[in-house]
């Protein structure tokens, strides 16, 4: 069911429906110190990606999220935690306008709070609950698209972190996996290379400089695992540079292929092998679990390169496990990163890898669990609501189901007064008529709330 009415961002009906849950969760703050009517601040996490639904390979939906993040860990994955402040859609990848658009008003409710939102946290008590930003949450492509970082798949590429230098092997860059010697990034040299066009910056500051820092972005850990480095892995075992192929002596894709597709394997399973590019993280995982203990099937195998395998599926089952400390996971990385040294060098393919070396620990602490589990749950329903097969076809489908068109045309028809570059926006756009295959769309900005409750 869909809410026709604007809430932005509509944390105030999150809060109510999760206050049952706060009660009996001891590690959602302590407020036996608070008193009667005392101000709380809460910090928000913000979280965006590029949804395909099936059938439309060059049509993309970005969808806009907002979380608490002082939420606990088994309140962040239900989905009425979350708030929809807009869904974007285009052709491709949003403009610098699309995400204006979508989010001027939540920068403007943040700035004009009035009395905040009263949260009764026991019989007599009752607090006034106020937010600001605090990070984005997103993966390295999104993070490189909204803040104008050269695409993790351009020949252009660099770390946003630090200042690491690639090296180049028959015109392929390769990525430091050690951490020595590099300079990390902070808010003067990143303003300097935003305003200079260089060291990976594209343009100058973005519209999302408001809302995060650059340097305030959340890995998703496990995220940055199954999909970075298992996928880069099997590419580099099987992939058509085979890196480490020679030397570790790994059999033939086709004889690995033909190994796999012997196995009787349940229905609900789907092993990606063939497209090691492409698949969920759990189907990536999943893959390289399976493949490269059949790749190494061989003999003279290096005992080393067997150990860091298993020190590599030790440092995933310790961020599945919720005992591990940080400080396990960190000295488990380490000697995991000097083991691959030793075995292929200190620079790999993608730069995935070397952020999941370097970069992977240092935004996140004990306390704050970083996932987009939730997120991507939602996309998924995103997906699902949409019909590929809409007889009006991908942007009409879009419009039918999640634009609010009198808020959207109201905006821009204010902005339009003062803009000429809005009104021109404008004037290409008849949103009814205008929706048929070959006619140029633009940026959709798509203001409808989502309701999951």
């Amino acid at each position: 069911m869909f809410d026709t009415t604007i809430k932005s961002p509509g944390l105030s009906d999150i809060f109510q429906g999760l206050q049952p849950l706060f009660h009996h969760n001891k590690k959602f703050g302590d407020f036996s110190s608070v008193e009667h009517g005392e101000d709380i601040i809460f910090k928000l996490t913000i979280n965006t990606d590029g949804v395909v639904p099936k059938g439309h390979g060059t049509n993309e939906i970005w969808p806009i999220y907002i979380q608490v993040a002082d939420l606990p860990d088994h309140i962040k994955t239900l989905i009425e935690s979350v708030a929809v402040q807009s869904v974007i859609s285009d052709n491709g990848k949003p403009s610098e306008f699309a995400f204006e658009v979508a989010l001027t008003s939540l920068i403007e409710w943040i700035h004009e709070q009035g009395e905040g939102l009263k949260l009764r946290v026991s019989a007599t008590k009752e607090v006034k609950v106020f937010f600001e930003i605090h990070n984005l949450s997103a993966d390295l492509a999104a993070v490189c698209h909204v803040f104008h970082f050269a695409s993790w798949a351009s020949s252009s590429e660099a770390c946003m972190l630090c200042k690491v230098q690639p090296v180049r092997e028959h015109n392929a860059q390769r990525w430091n996996i050690v951490d020595e010697g590099l300079i990390r990034r902070n808010n003067m040299n990143i303003t300097l290379d935003m305003l200079r066009r260089q060291g990976g910056f594209k343009s100058g500051a973005t519209f999302w400089m408001k809302l995060a820092n650059v340097l305030n972005y959340r890995f998703d850990n496990l995220h940055k695992i199954c999909e970075g480095v298992c996928a880069t892995l099997l590419n580099e075992l099987f992939g058509t540079t085979r890196k480490m192929g020679p030397t570790l002596k790994i059999r033939q894709q086709a004889a690995l292929e033909n190994a796999i597709s012997s196995i009787n394997w349940p229905t609900n399973t789907k092993i990606i092998f063939d497209k090691l590019s492409t698949g969920t993280g759990h189907e990536k995982l999943g893959s390289f679990l399976v493949a490269v203990p059949l790749a190494l099937s061989t003999s003279n195998m290096k005992y080393e390169f067997i150990v860091w395998i298993f020190s590599l599926i030790g440092l995933i089952y310790a961020e599945f496990a919720k005992s591990s400390t940080l400080i396990n996971k960190k000295s488990l990385l380490q000697k995991t990163a000097k083991l691959q040294s030793l075995l292929c060098g200190t620079v790999f393919s993608t730069l995935k890898f070397h952020y999941f070396f370097v970069h992977l620990y240092e935004k996140t602490d004990s306390v704050e669990k970083v996932s987009t589990f939730v997120f991507e749950t939602l996309n998924r329903y995103i997906k699902l609501r949409l019909d590929p097969n809409h007889q009006k076809g991908f942007i009409g489908c879009i419009m039918d189901n999640f634009l609010l068109e009198r808020v959207v045309r109201f905006e821009l028809q204010r902005r339009a007064k003062y803009c000429p570059q809005v009104k021109e926006y404008l004037d290409k756009i008849d949103w009814r008529l205008k929706t048929k295959k070959g006619i140029e769309m633009g940026d959709i900005v798509l203001k409808r709330m989502l309701s999951f409750i």
